[in-house]
């Protein structure tokens, strides 16, 4: 297989979920590119040249499904696919599996948001099929302008993890709410480095309101816990640069599906915040 060297200066980095990237091996003068490439699923533990991202749509439906076996199945997805099948050739034992026990797929394209700081924007896919009723809090919250001005008010890491920022209280603390909370709807989603989650006080159940937080890395000790509701799609390399007060100037919605979104709503008795 040819073989090309890569420009002087640049070098193969890590590679996001859902990405095509080239692969790269390593030359006697240095790194080359051939005519290979990536196809990522989850947590990616490859090094390569990123050159597109599956962003939304039937691609990253595919994805998730493929991912979904392996999950099912309690194995780590594959960090890369030899063969793209499309959706009605994937094995037939996938399907199965798939159909058996995750969540029905709606055909039609997921909710976007766009976020807007002060430090520039990113966009947000909603996972309705996954978090209906959360999905159609974040849409409602955001068609009323609540989060338009507010600040990301928190930020939690340590030494060994980027851990997230987190933001949607009206009073700019970790107690602020929307004077209402939301049934939890935990789902087979993960925190991976993009994913947006729901905030909650601690483990209490069906306690989120309106404080959503951005993970900056993998968090697994909240999976299973928190209500993943979407996944930063486009601009992530913003939402990771965001610190403790940067300013959310406004979220806008740009797609949603084509029915009324109504938030069943909890008596709020608690208020939610880490």
């Amino acid at each position: 297989t040819a073989t090309f060297p890569l420009p002087s200066g640049v070098t193969p980095g890590p590679v996001d979920p859902y990405t095509l990237a080239l692969e790269v091996t390593k030359g006697d003068n240095g790194f080359e590119v051939g005519t290979r490439y990536y196809l990522t699923l989850d947590e990616p533990k490859v090094r390569g040249i990123p050159i597109g991202t599956v962003v939304t749509g039937k691609g990253t439906e595919i994805l998730d499904a493929i991912n979904a076996q392996y999950e099912i199945r309690n194995q780590s997805p594959r960090t890369m696919l030899n063969l793209i099948y499309s959706y009605d050739l994937l094995p037939a034992d996938v399907k199965a599996v798939v159909d058996a026990k995750a969540s029905p797929v709606s055909t039609e394209p997921r909710p976007q948001v766009k976020v807007t700081t002060d430090i520039g924007s990113f966009t947000i896919e909603l996972f309705e099929d996954d978090a209906p009723n959360s999905v159609a809090n974040f849409i409602t919250l955001t068609e009323a302008g609540f989060y338009n001005g507010l600040t990301f008010h928190d930020k939690w890491r340590r030494v060994d993890n980027l851990g997230f920022v987190q933001t949607g209280s009206p009073d700019g603390t970790k107690t602020g709410d929307a004077g209402y909370f939301i049934k939890d709807e935990i789902n087979q989603r993960k925190h991976r480095r993009g994913t947006v989650a729901f905030a909650k006080k601690g483990r209490t159940p069906n306690s989120s309101s309106s404080q959503f937080y951005i993970c900056l890395e993998a968090q697994p000790f909240f999976d299973g816990i928190d209500t993943v509701i979407g996944r930063v799609v486009e601009g992530i390399e913003v939402s990771q640069k965001i610190r403790k007060t940067t300013k959310l100037v406004s979220i806008e919605v740009l797609r949603k599906r084509n029915h009324e979104y109504k938030v069943e709503k909890v008596q709020a008795t608690s208020k939610p915040g880490r």
